[in-house]
């Protein structure tokens, strides 16, 4: 490609170079100066033809490097994001399985205590339940002895009391 450009550089160059030579012997000022326009203009469009290719091959290159340089890091983190996520994969599903163990080992003993003390439970209340009956038994008892005693003395009090107060009535 360059070499195209230096060609086409070397071919315009030469064409404008003669036409100045030309325009000097026979030609008019006018011509004369297109001619070394033309001839200006050229070495431009060639120098300019040149860098064009030079910052194009530099921009290509950058781009290759940076792609280059994105592709490794960006393999790198994802290789180290592959790493810890499975390390901590492989710590999250240790953490469960311990635990899932100790839970089936002490579930049957909390189970086993909550029987425990339930059963103990029903048997102070059973206890006290049955305690509480005696001494509601024993109360009652008592009370209805009280009253069987004290009932036929109040009423023989009260029948001697009708009898007096109906010897005085009728008096």
């Amino acid at each position: 490609m360059e070499s195209q450009v230096f060609y086409q550089l070397y071919l315009t160059l030469s064409r404008g170079l003669l036409d100045v030579v030309l325009g000097w012997f026979g030609t008019s000022w006018e011509e004369v100066w297109t001619g070394i326009k033309d001839f200006f203009v050229s070495i431009w469009e060639g120098i300019s033809g040149f860098f064009s290719g030079i910052l194009t091959t530099i921009q290509t290159a950058a781009t290759t490097v940076w792609t280059a340089i994105s592709g490794f890091f960006s393999s790198i983190f994802e290789t180290i994001s592959s790493v810890v996520t499975t390390v901590w994969n492989g710590i999250y599903n240790t953490i469960v399985n311990v635990w899932n163990t100790i839970y089936s080992i002490i579930e049957p003993l909390v189970t086993a205590f909550g029987y425990l003390f339930e059963t103990i439970f029903q048997a102070i209340q059973l206890v006290i339940s049955t305690v509480m009956e005696v001494i509601q038994t024993t109360i009652t008892n008592i009370w209805n002895a009280i009253v069987s005693f004290i009932t036929p003395i109040l009423e023989s009090i009260k029948n001697t009391f009708d009898t007096i107060w109906n010897a005085i009535s009728t008096v």
